[in-house]
């Protein structure tokens, strides 16, 4: 398995200027080879309809994202509290009424 840090990615939230990348997205790798992003932050972060891809979201190819050029959001799941539903999930769907009608 080969690590990877995503350092480009052309969307923004013009609010912030914040990088955002989201389940569903395409991994370039500098050789040209890609990958999608199958695994998010699950229940805990919803963008556009999508979940957000975070620091230990999978690529369909095995490898996880291990770095991030935002630092703005945070998750925590604490032991003795609830799970957070769909973190890091491959395949997690958020609930419809979190979901933008294409």
């Amino acid at each position: 398995m080969t690590n990877f840090a995503i350092q480009n990615n052309e969307k923004y939230i013009s609010q912030w200027t914040l990088h955002r990348v989201r389940v569903g997205d395409i991994i370039r790798y500098p050789d040209g080879t890609e990958s999608k992003i199958v695994s998010g932050a699950g229940y805990a972060a919803v963008c556009d309809g999508k979940l957000a891809a975070i620091i230990g979201s999978a690529a369909e190819n095995g490898d996880t994202i291990i770095d991030s050029l935002q630092d703005a959001w945070q998750f925590a799941e604490y032991a003795d509290g609830d799970a957070i539903p769909g973190l890091l999930q491959p395949g997690y769907v958020p609930p419809e009424s979190w979901r933008t009608p294409a």
